[in-house]
C-alpha cells in the first residue's frame, strides 16, 4: 500500500486549505481521500477511481 499527496487547496470554501491524497492498493484499487483543514483523523470525502474504470 503506499499513499501519495496529490494536492493542496481549499476544497470546502471555508478559506482554510484541504488536502487531498491518494492511496494505492492494487492495481485497480485504490482510495482518494479529501482531509478537511485541521483535521487528519477521518477523511471529508472518500471515493476510488476504479468507479470511472471500465
Amino acid at each position: 500500500m503506499r499513499t501519495r499527496l496529490l494536492d493542496h487547496g481549499d476544497y470546502d470554501g471555508d478559506g482554510r486549505t484541504d488536502t487531498v491524497v491518494r492511496t494505492y492498493r492494487g492495481e485497480r484499487r485504490d482510495l482518494v481521500a479529501l482531509y478537511p483543514a485541521g483535521s487528519t483523523d477521518r477523511p471529508a470525502l472518500t471515493f476510488s477511481t476504479s468507479l470511472f474504470l471500465p
